[in-house]
């Protein structure tokens, strides 16, 4: 559903918004809004965000601030919305809020994180002087100047309206392949290879893809990653795929001593038919132990493996702590387990 925000909601912003012209909406697509930004030559922003850390009215608040902006269009995605999916898999953030500014014509113009008054001062720098802020990072990971970052943005951005539109993109994917490889761009080009018939090609990326079935990859990358399971098996399926299941997501202990050591087991199910690589196990407090040193299994097609862990309440009063699967699991990636403790003295 599209929102624009209005006087209604946000009072207080709504007059600023009125006296610099700008215009705030919730949950438009990027093709809506970057139809908007056109017809009236204006600077958008797109701003990501997670509404347990940040809402559109404390960010506007934030960005309202000393400093006015004017005759710019900013859309609020919050980051499970349908709308938000797409730029998420070309951005790859790995926090939220992410702010990107945009030219009319759709070109990133920069990507800032977080919503903190340095965040906002060079969002309104980039805005102002529709330059990107270069000492301000984004996705660091990469190990690459964030000025090439966006320039792969913008192009993956082109490759994408070229693909769906059953267009190659053979010429701009060649002109980054070597840059840096990802798995949306791997996706690109696996898509780019079939449209082409070039089934070797598309295996080869489709492969790669494969391979890359980390949690947060499958949380992001979900779908283009079952395209390249089916593409190099055809048998593949949600059902054949790795798949966790946990006998109790939620232990209750009561009359719990502080200090008293509590051991607890955790039987795994792998239900699907291909192997499933727990390739981490993170626990929320040092009240937490592995019996055993190991944070790595592999569990077979139907075979379940039982992981012993110890429980030793920390303070009085009621206790709740989580277990973290990671796996590749297609349906649920990072799995977790509630402990619910009452704890006397």
């Amino acid at each position: 559903m599209k929102t624009v925000i209005t006087i209604v909601i946000f009072s207080t912003i709504s007059v600023s918004c009125k006296n610099n012209d700008c215009k705030y909406y919730c949950n438009y697509s990027f093709e809506d809004i970057k139809k908007l930004a056109l017809n009236k030559k204006r600077t958008f922003c797109i701003i990501l965000y997670d509404s347990l850390y940040c809402t559109p009215q404390n960010h506007i608040e934030q960005l309202s601030r000393n400093m006015p902006i004017k005759n710019v269009i900013f859309d609020y995605i919050e980051y499970n919305h349908h709308y938000a999916k797409n730029l998420i898999k070309v951005l790859y953030p790995h926090s939220f809020p992410v702010t990107c500014v945009f030219s009319y014509c759709g070109e990133i113009i920069d990507l800032i994180p977080g919503n903190s008054i340095e965040s906002n001062l060079y969002i309104k720098n980039a805005i102002k002087n529709l330059s990107m802020n270069s000492d301000f990072h984004y996705n660091g990971k990469y190990g690459t100047k964030k000025e090439n970052i966006i320039e792969l943005y913008n192009k993956v951005l082109k490759i994408d309206n070229l693909i769906k539109s059953g267009h190659s993109a053979t010429s701009l994917l060649d002109s980054i392949n070597d840059s840096l490889m990802y798995p949306y761009l791997c996706y690109q080009n696996m898509y780019n290879n079939l449209l082409l018939k070039d089934s070797v090609s598309a295996q080869y990326y489709a492969k790669i893809l494969s391979e890359s079935q980390s949690a947060f990859y499958l949380t992001i990358y979900k779908e283009e990653i079952y395209h390249a399971n089916r593409l190099l098996d055809p048998d593949y399926n949600e059902i054949t795929a790795p798949s966790i299941q946990i006998d109790k997501k939620s232990i209750q202990l009561n009359n719990c001593k502080k200090d008293s050591i509590i051991p607890l087991i955790v039987k795994l199910k792998n239900t699907g038919h291909k192997t499933l690589y727990i390739h981490n196990i993170i626990t929320s407090c040092s009240c937490i132990d592995l019996i055993s040193d190991i944070r790595e299994y592999f569990v077979y097609p139907k075979d379940s493996i039982l992981i012993g862990f110890y429980f030793t309440p920390d303070k009085e009063g009621f206790m709740n702590r989580e277990i973290l699967f990671i796996s590749n699991s297609y349906d649920n990636p990072v799995s977790r387990v509630t402990i619910n403790a009452q704890v006397s003295e």
